[in-house]
Formats: C-alpha cells, structure tokens, sequence
C-alpha cells in the first residue's frame, strides 16, 4: 500500500514538473516573439501588444526614433558595422530611459534603423529630457566606436495631444519627420501647428506645379505659333 502511494505520489510530483516546464517554455517562446533578435529589445509585434493591453487613459509619451544617414553606415563599413550600431543604440536608449522610469520605459524595434520608446507617465517635459540624455548617450557611443552616427526624434503625449495611442503613434512620427526636415540631429515635439506646415508646404508644391505646367503650355503655344 505504502508502494503504491510512493509510485502514484511520484507520478503526481512528476506530472507537476513537466507542466511547470511547459508553461515556463511557453512563456519564453512567447516573450521570444516578442523581442527582435539583433538588439534584445521589444520588436513590432511587442509594441503593439503592449499598447494593446494599456487601460484607457493612461499617460503615455511615446518617442519615434530613426538614424540619419544610416545607409551610409552600411555603405561604408558594411552591414555587420551597421549591424552593431543597431545593438549599441538600442541598449544605449534603454539604459537612458529606465535610468529615471525603471520597467516603465520600454524601447521596441519597429524595423530597420526606426526605433519607438514608449514611458508610461511622462509627460513632454520630462520626455524630452529622457530623449535628449538618450541622444547624447548614442552620440559619445557610437563615437567611442568610430563611428559618426546621430537619431532623430519626434515626440508626442497623451493625454496632452490625443488619448488615442494609434494616433499619437503617428503624430510622433509627423514630429520625427519634421525633424529630419529641419536638419536631422534634433527633437521635435508634437504641435498641431504641424499639419499647417505640411498645409503650406503642399500648397507651394501645387502653386509650382501649375506655374510650371503653365509655363510649358505657354512654350508650346508659342513653338507651335512659330512653326
């Protein structure tokens, strides 16, 4: 009776094991999914399960970022070297934004060079100072490696700009843009005032497309009145 019980207990404890095992192995196959490879941080598919599980409300800065002139580093050195500034960056970034928010500041790799760091109850102030530690940190790394490489970033906050995190995904990424377009190396914040610059400059881009075609039509109306 007593061998009976050892055996069935044994199967039992045995059982218990393999399914802590498994539930263990699967936590880590899924908490693979969800990092990139190259640099350990959160990869896309991370990003969007983290923004998907937020409650409603929550304040969140979220920080687009991307290398400038980043093919060129592959150009020139190749892509191993591109490669490990992608790494270097990364942890680069990480260490800059959990330094003052711990696990609330997470950095996931969208793709390529472009980056987003997401921190949960910051507002822009104290994301832009995350931000610009975190650019400076890049730069004196990448410099101790050589290597002339500088990130652009675009900055936006709920609930100051919109409590949508989709939407303030792609106002981050409206403010990253203008960041490159003001000379790259550099943070733009989020403004409203954004989608009028885009405005104006669309409507000089019509008006010359007009003068020019207009120009044209006059040119051959004239070759053809010559003819």
């Amino acid at each position: 009776m007593v061998l009976v019980t050892l055996i069935l207990g044994s199967s039992a404890l045995l059982a218990i094991i393999v399914a802590v095992w498994v539930l263990l192995r699967n936590r880590a196959l899924e908490s693979e999914v969800l990092r990139d490879v190259l640099t350990g941080v959160g990869n896309r598919r991370g990003f969007e399960e983290f923004v998907g599980g937020l409650p409603d409300g929550t304040s969140l800065a979220v920080v687009m970022i991307d290398f400038d002139r980043f093919k060129q580093i592959n150009d020139r050195y190749g892509h191993a070297s591109g490669d490990e500034a992608l790494v270097r960056v990364a942890a680069a970034l990480h260490e800059s934004a959990t330094a003052s928010y711990g696990d609330r500041a997470r950095v996931f790799r969208l793709g390529g060079d472009e980056f987003v760091l997401s921190i949960e109850g910051a507002d822009v102030l104290h994301a832009s100072a995350v931000v610009e530690r975190a650019r400076g940190n890049v730069s004196m790394v990448l410099r101790r490696h050589e290597r002339e490489l500088t990130i652009s970033c675009g900055i936006a906050c709920s609930p100051t700009h919109c409590n949508d995190v989709s939407e303030l995904l792609n106002y981050a990424d409206r403010a990253l843009y203008h960041a490159k377009r003001q000379g790259r190396d550099r943070t733009i914040i989020y403004s409203p005032t954004l989608f009028d610059v885009d405005a104006e400059r669309d409507s000089r881009n019509i008006l010359r497309i007009l003068a020019d075609a207009l120009g044209a039509a006059v040119d051959a109306k004239d070759a053809y009145t010559h003819a």
